[in-house]
């Protein structure tokens, strides 16, 4: 169907391509004492808007006419009223409906109701034949957005919106970033200050062991341990680990006395300067 000619031929000459398009047809009940209005084809050129993260191009769509004499009140409690639900359209992709026309032309009853059809009102015979006024509403809405649904749980925790407030407050409250500012100094002040003493506490231990002759194993034990921590610190302060792999691997507690010995005084001049 050619919906442009149709138009035309009923009168209707646009200006432009409007961005919703609807086209209906009025039904009257077999006693004709109620009307319905039953949709042909609607069309949505562009939605009504469009929002940051949500690139859907289908909407459900509602219409909602309201039929009044000229200057009057377009209430839907007093005027003559209809409702029809569209429901899912989406862009630029005409929908066309079976109304009771075509059902008519295949042999059923022209009284039969059609699914989209408006709930039934009224128009008095007096203002059947007056001028009247369609005030027409159309509404949109879009689905839930998974991604937005994410984005609300994860802002919604607690633990992120007190980060979240702090990081504000660090931004635009100036005693705030320097508050920050200063604690972020303390605190990468005393990092180096538990990575030098873990470092020297290694040595210290590294050469109490390079010189043990009694209770050897025990002294290589707690220079490993000395080593690790002293690794440990280091990265916390963002140095690197001044104990290598091969380091520990060489201090084997089972290789005796000097074997162990020989092997912390080894990993101790590797990482003291003589002199």
């Amino acid at each position: 169907m050619d919906q442009r000619k149709a138009v035309i031929d009923n009168g209707l000459w646009l200006a432009e391509r409007p961005d919703f398009f609807f086209e209906g047809i009025f039904r009257a009940s077999s006693d004709n004492s109620a009307l319905t209005i039953e949709p042909v084809v609607v069309m949505l050129d562009e939605p009504i808007g469009t929002r940051l993260l949500r690139t859907g191009q289908s909407r459900q769509v509602a219409v909602f006419m309201s039929l009044h004499a000229p200057g009057s009140d377009p209430s839907l409690e007093k005027a003559p009223a209809a409702t029809i639900k569209v429901g899912g359209i989406s862009r630029q992709e005409p929908r066309m409906f079976r109304t009771s026309v075509d059902a008519r032309e295949d042999g059923i009853s022209s009284a039969v109701s059609m699914p989209f059809e408006s709930p039934w009102f009224q128009l008095s015979k007096t203002d059947a034949v007056k001028p009247m006024t369609a005030s027409v509403l159309v509404t949109e809405t879009e689905s839930a957005s998974e991604f937005i649904a994410f984005l609300g749980r994860v802002l919604n925790d607690q633990t992120v919106k007190t980060k979240t407030t702090t990081a504000l407050q660090e931004l635009v409250i100036p005693e705030r970033r320097q508050a920050a500012e200063q604690s972020e100094r303390q605190q990468e002040v005393t990092a180096n200050n538990e990575a030098d003493t873990k470092f020297a506490d290694a040595i210290i231990k590294l050469r109490a062991c390079s010189a043990a002759t009694t209770r050897v194993e025990e002294s290589a034990a707690a220079a490993l341990t000395a080593m690790r921590d002293a690794n440990i610190k280091a990265r916390i302060a963002g140095r690197n680990e001044p104990f290598r792999p091969e380091h520990f691997s060489r201090i084997n507690l089972t290789a005796g006395p000097p074997a162990i010995v020989g092997s912390c005084g080894a990993a101790l001049s590797s990482v003291v300067t003589s002199g």
